[in-house]
């Protein structure tokens, strides 16, 4: 599933532009600000306090793919892909340990993707139905219905899912 997908889904205010429209290749925040209010509504409720969090080990929380303002590849393909990205937010707290805000990151899935270590590789979250790097003709597009479950396929000689360690708390990643 997309991020358009995603939004026609979820149903929210507001409507995507669509091609025809003269606003397709505005920048859409829309996605980025809501996703961060709600897991900034997720902190509060699990982390109110730093003196809930052991040593260093600050949650952190990774949304599903959505489209992101960063036109930078969308405005030369108008594909929504070229701009879909995961916001990935951290909190903060203040010197009486409450929680101030959070301190978000919003890293494009082609980024993502250009950290994997060859093109048999994946990244994988399925609690967010996110799964990157199943490309035309690779192993990952004929295995794509295990690689989106992140299972093994067995199908194979070698094939593993390596979760990947971080702090994420609400659904994991795996490569």
């Amino acid at each position: 599933m997309d991020a358009r997908d995603r939004f026609t889904e979820r149903n929210l205010r507001g409507q995507l532009p669509i091609r025809t429209d003269t606003s397709y290749e505005d920048e859409i925040e829309t996605f980025e600000y809501h996703e961060m209010q709600q897991q900034l509504g997720f902190l509060k409720q699990r982390y109110p306090l730093l003196s809930g969090i052991e040593g260093l080990s600050l949650p952190m929380i990774a949304s599903p793919e959505l489209i992101t303002c960063d036109n930078t590849a969308f405005i030369h393909t108008l594909a929504d892909a070229d701009r879909s990205g995961v916001v990935f937010t951290v909190p903060f707290y203040g010197s009486d340990e409450g929680l101030r805000g959070a301190v978000s990151a919003i890293i494009l899935s082609s980024a993502l993707k250009a950290l994997l270590p060859g093109r048999d590789s994946s990244l994988v979250n399925v609690g967010h139905g996110y799964a990157l790097g199943l490309g035309d003709g690779w192993q990952q597009k004929l295995s794509a219905e295990k690689v989106r479950a992140g299972r093994p396929d067995e199908t194979l000689l070698y094939s593993e899912a390596v979760p990947v360690t971080s702090a994420i708390e609400d659904y994991p990643y795996a490569v």
